[in-house]
């Protein structure tokens, strides 16, 4: 299965409930239920406060959001010889395509409308691979004349965000709004969006890890890479990692510009969501542990292992009580 560890959305999502108080789990912020989605083994599958759930075999995880009550989950899974398109609404299976080879990397609901995105290899343009998005399972192409890619969505009232790459003669970093290309850079790809009160922020490499604002344009590392955030307040946290002499990565974040390492205790390590529960942070990733990549995620910087084989592509996060 294609690895791609800076596709993801990681979506920083508060959902307010009226429920009862419940026991705090161990290792979780008291009054939160978090989330995080990926694969583990051969399975794609999501944890909820540790607890796994398998959703399909031969399959991916890439993206997770609530609406309400519903848990979305986007993703692909083998389905013949070709991955294809798919998601799950609280564990039940929504296939997008039935022809060609597609991957759903984001998802987001908005007024009942599901909207997936990521990419699809088949006709009319079997010879490349588009960048497109479906809404409610009707599949629009946004680079109808190159190949291309969508990574991240961002719904904003009557406004949709999508963030991803272009590639032919050469590589560009591109945003999408409502469909129409609107801004690029030259060799480069956007992975994740966030939107604050005051800025939009397009996360992703640009000759380094990168942000671009409406007004700017920041390198975080020039040896790093960057593919989630979270906007929490004033308070911006994009995750990602950082590459050693060796090419090896090591899981790291930015809080406002400022380089917070995780951990270096393993070949490598990458940091693939990022979210905020009250004052605590979570960043979902893996480790390399020498024989295996397994999922972890780092609460304020400590580190835990997930059940399985695998990796952490998306974290969301439901308050439950304050």
């Amino acid at each position: 299965m294609r690895r791609i560890h800076f596709h993801l959305l990681a979506s920083a999502v508060l959902i307010m409930c009226g429920c009862s108080k419940n026991i705090p789990v161990p290792g979780y912020t008291a009054g939160y239920t978090i989330y995080f989605a990926g694969q583990s083994g051969s399975y794609a599958a999501y944890w909820k406060n540790g607890q796994q759930i398998n959703l399909a075999n031969n399959a991916e995880a890439y993206a997770i959001t609530l609406s309400d009550t519903n848990l979305y989950i986007s993703g692909s899974q083998y389905l013949g010889e070709h991955e294809t398109a798919t998601y799950w609404k609280n564990g039940q299976q929504v296939q997008l395509e039935s022809t060609g080879t597609s991957h759903a990397f984001g998802i987001q609901v908005s007024n009942d409308d599901v909207y997936c995105i990521g990419d699809f290899f088949g006709p009319p343009n079997s010879g490349r691979d588009t960048a497109v998005y479906w809404k409610n399972g009707k599949r629009t192409a946004l680079s109808p004349l190159s190949n291309g890619i969508a990574r991240s969505i961002y719904v904003s009232g009557s406004t949709l965000y999508i963030a991803g790459q272009v590639w032919g003669i050469f590589d560009s970093a591109v945003v999408w709004k409502n469909g129409v290309q609107t801004w690029y850079a030259t060799s480069g790809s956007m992975n994740a969006i966030g939107i604050s009160a005051s800025d939009i922020y397009f996360v992703g490499n640009y000759n380094g890890a990168t942000y671009w604002t409406e007004t700017r344009f920041k390198t975080l590392n020039y040896r790093g890479f960057a593919g989630s955030i979270a906007v929490n307040g004033a308070d911006v946290y994009i995750g990602g990692g950082v590459n050693d002499s060796l090419g090896n990565s090591h899981a790291c974040y930015w809080k406002n510009d400022l380089y917070i390492p995780l951990t270096n205790n393993y070949k490598s390590s990458v940091v693939n969501a990022i979210a905020i529960a009250g004052s605590d942070v979570y960043a979902g990733g893996y480790i390399y542990d020498g024989a295996k990549d397994v999922p972890v995620y780092w609460r304020n910087g400590v580190m835990t292992k997930l059940s399985g084989q695998g990796e952490v592509n998306a974290v969301c996060i439901k308050k439950e009580y304050p």
